[in-house]
């Protein structure tokens, strides 16, 4: 579906531009890719199954919690890659 095409893309772009910036200390820069992503995910609706929706909210609300770049820029990626897995399983069926 056209809708999880555009959702894979979009995590996989996050990741793509994310993963340099947290290699060369820019972790804000990072983190705030990745928040984007999963803001943006949340919007996409049922694309996105509702076991990564929840993981998504938490990351999103944990990640909110900590002052430490790295650690929400981790917080988030950890979501990202588990939104990607339920969703490659789900398409598996």
């Amino acid at each position: 579906p056209e809708g999880q095409k555009e959702a894979r893309q979009l995590m996989e772009l996050a990741i793509e531009r994310g993963v340099p910036l947290f290699n060369r200390g820019q972790t804000e820069a990072c983190a705030a890719i990745y928040e984007v992503a999963a803001t943006a995910l949340l919007q996409m609706g049922d694309v996105i199954p509702q076991g990564a929706q929840r993981e998504l909210r938490r990351s999103l609300r944990d990640s909110r919690r900590t002052h430490d770049w790295s650690d929400r820029a981790w917080t988030l990626r950890g979501a990202l890659d588990e939104t990607m897995r339920q969703m490659s399983r789900a398409m598996d069926r």
